[in-house]
């Protein structure tokens, strides 16, 4: 009984400190709060963004650019973007008035970012994404454009 319980406990613990290790490697903190696929005019997906939100600062919301294996993941000098912008307006929308923004691009192998707003409770973001892989590009973006609004 003693051991299986100590068992389970260990793989319950190495299942939380594998899925930490998962989100700490892009280096943003905070909660997952949505994916975006970044996707060629196709509908490849090239890449998914993936916006965090933590209480911090006032509210800190940080994104990451993580691209795919049909977009270069793992292949050196692929262009790879990410840029987080945090709105003046406090409900989702088409307009997104910029206020504080942060952006990441250049040649990566994995991903871009992460990049951070701060000051966000309360306020909309707007986040977007691009790959430029074998002469193809893929794009991705909030939608609508000012989201996440809380």
């Amino acid at each position: 009984g003693v051991i299986l319980a100590s068992l389970a406990l260990l793989v319950t613990v190495n299942a939380l400190s594998t899925s930490s290790v998962a989100h700490a490697a892009y280096g943003c903190s905070g909660s997952l709060i949505d994916t975006y696929n970044v996707k060629t005019s196709s509908g490849v997906v090239y890449g998914r963004i993936r916006l965090y939100y933590s209480s911090a600062s006032g509210g800190t919301n940080c994104a990451v650019m993580v691209s795919t294996t049909a977009g270069g993941y793992g292949v050196g000098g692929t262009y790879l973007s990410v840029h987080l912008r945090r709105c003046a307006q406090t409900a989702p929308g088409s307009t997104c008035t910029v206020t504080a923004e942060d952006r990441e691009a250049w040649y990566f192998t994995y991903y871009a970012g992460p990049v951070w707003v701060t000051s966000a409770a309360g306020r909309c973001v707007w986040v977007t994404g691009t790959v430029f892989y074998k002469d193809k590009e893929g794009f991705g973006t909030s939608s609508p454009r000012a989201s996440h609004c809380g």
